[in-house]
């Protein structure tokens, strides 16, 4: 996607080790997916990669381990694995304490293991929880508009148990697996998801933000989705609080949680310690008018073709020196970023207002009927941001 055709496509710069730590770079979170393939290309395969948003003063590593990424934590969300299993629901915290003091005896035992030999939970909670632990962390960490990237090595002491795979290729600013692969493809997701997402976060950009309902009825009947969504919708919980306790995938949550903001079936209170004012729910935003006449708009000539020259007297039998050709391809080239130039400064303000229309007609959209919209959304921002 766009965020994966930036400048990240030279090499990583370093500049020394802080502390064990060697630094990466700083640049903006998208760039987040790029960074790790160029890690395991240079054959850190294994280690941790450490992420530090210093307006926020929020951390996320990210371990890596035989090319696979194996365990994501951040300060951000801060609940562990049992913290989460009791604020869902789905243990009681005497089980999670009960739990606890049992793997104190069989160390070899994970937490998750103990508590579906109890009949606490079932078997295919725990990867879903840990795969949404994860995804939380990214996408997040994508999010961000600076960041700070270390490396630092580390042991292979994580589990590799559910792994999500990280070992692609970048072709054309894309994610690419060349190889089969088991767990989830949640990079992969998330290159696809990122520039709505990022539109969405500008609309909704505090993830601390208390949600509270507004007790308007929906204008149409909501989907399954937003149910679920508006159902976590207490007066209490804050953005973040919402994602993670969600049974849904991150993205998906997102867009929901929007959508019903949109519609005016909830509002975001700044959390102590922010500073409002909020976003305003949002609203659509008409494009701006089309320049007239409306220029023709081409793609730049496969070869380029010198400007024709007058013909040479009848009677001159003298072929072009090499240094004539030579300046006339340069001439004919220059004329070409003359156009495209040109062309790019009257596209500009409609490709950024086409990208808030977009966002602003899902905000708009039937509740019910987001999926069907997704597709073509992804298609139109694959022109927009490229």
């Amino acid at each position: 996607m766009a965020a994966l055709k930036s400048t990240l496509m030279s090499p990583m710069a370093t500049s020394g080790v802080q502390g064990g730590r060697e630094f990466l770079k700083r640049t903006k979170g998208a760039d987040l997916l790029q960074i790790m393939v160029s890690l395991i290309k240079s054959g850190r395969r294994s280690g941790k990669l450490v992420i530090d948003n210093q307006k926020n003063i929020v951390r996320s590593e990210l371990t890596l381990q035989r090319g696979n990424l194996v365990h994501a934590t951040s300060t951000l969300y801060s609940d562990r694995f049992g913290d989460l299993l009791v604020k869902k629901g789905l243990i009681e915290p005497e089980d999670l304490r009960d739990a606890l003091e049992e793997q104190k005896v069989h160390r070899d035992q994970r937490l998750g293991q103990i508590l579906v030999n109890k009949g606490l939970i079932s078997a295919e909670t725990i990867p879903k929880l840990v795969y949404h632990q994860m995804e939380c962390v990214l996408y997040e960490v994508l999010c961000w508009a600076d960041a700070k990237f270390y490396y630092q090595e580390a042991p292979e002491t994580q589990q590799n148990e559910f792994v999500v795979y990280a070992d692609y290729e970048v072709v054309e600013g894309r994610l690419v697996s060349k190889h089969k692969h088991d767990g989830r493809d949640l990079l992969a997701d998330a290159d696809k998801n990122l520039p709505i997402l990022l539109l969405i976060r500008e609309k909704m950009p505090h993830p601390k933000a208390i949600v509270q309902p507004t007790g308007k009825e929906p204008p149409e009947p909501l989907s399954d989705e937003q149910q679920q969504v508006l159902a976590m919708v207490n007066g209490s919980h804050t953005i973040n609080d919402i994602i993670a306790l969600s049974d849904l995938h991150y993205f998906p949550t997102y867009v929901s949680l929007f959508q019903i903001y949109g519609a005016g079936l909830i509002e975001l209170l700044a959390a102590e310690g922010e500073h409002p004012p909020m976003v305003a729910p949002p609203r659509i935003a008409p494009l701006p008018p089309l320049p007239t006449p409306l220029p023709e708009l081409r793609r730049p000539s496969a070869t380029l073709t010198a400007p024709a020259a007058p013909s040479p007297p009848p009677s001159s039998a003298l072929e072009p020196s090499p240094d004539e050709e030579l300046r006339a391809l340069l001439a004919a080239a220059e004329q070409e970023i003359q156009q495209l130039r040109h062309q790019m400064e009257i596209l500009q303000p409609m490709k950024a207002a086409l990208g808030e229309t977009i966002t602003m007609q899902l905000a708009r959209l039937p509740l019910n009927k987001h999926k069907q919209f997704q597709l073509m959304m992804h298609a139109m921002l694959d022109l927009i941001l490229t």
